[in-house]
């Protein structure tokens, strides 16, 4: 596949999709679910299905961004956010595209549908948070283990890359 020779593999791509995978059975001996995140509390999907769809209706990302970060804007252009549940594995997947993500992004939004799917805070302090772009007081970024890029996209590539 031959690309232009100034093509940049971070800063050609206009879009990107990310799956965070959460194992809600512990399994010893599932190799399959090694580098998911095991996580056993009792969890509300449709109240977490309903944070990650509001995060469709913004642009600017502020409270999902690593502190400390030079990043001149905290706009993205979410195109996809939707948790799913696999029954046979038992195991929920997160899956977020966009144009572009903010350090830790996904980590953070990750932790923010978890604790409202514990109940730990609710979706109109997200939505408050968003509004204002100020951290969410219960901010919580989970762990690498479970975090995959799966799919990127270039303009001078026709067909996807996962």
């Amino acid at each position: 596949l031959e690309v232009p020779a100034n093509a940049h593999a971070r800063y050609d791509a206009f879009h990107r999709k990310y799956g965070y995978y959460v194992n809600v059975q512990k399994n010893p001996f599932s190799l399959e679910t090694a580098y998911h995140f095991p996580f056993g509390a009792q969890l509300n999907f449709q109240k977490m299905q309903m944070a990650a769809e509001l995060l469709l209706d913004y642009e600017a990302f502020a409270p999902f961004c690593k502190t400390n970060t030079d990043t001149k804007t905290m706009n993205c252009t979410i195109t996809q956010s939707e948790w799913q549940w696999i029954e046979a594995n038992k195991k929920l997947v997160y899956h977020i595209a966009a144009n572009r993500f903010l350090r830790g992004m996904v980590r953070l939004i990750v932790g923010m549908c978890l604790n409202v799917g514990m109940n730990k805070i609710s979706i109109e302090t997200v939505k408050q948070s968003l509004d204002a772009q100020q951290p969410l007081a219960k901010s919580w970024s989970v762990p690498p283990q479970g975090l995959f890029l799966e799919e990127v996209r270039y303009p001078y590539i026709q067909t996807k890359i996962t």
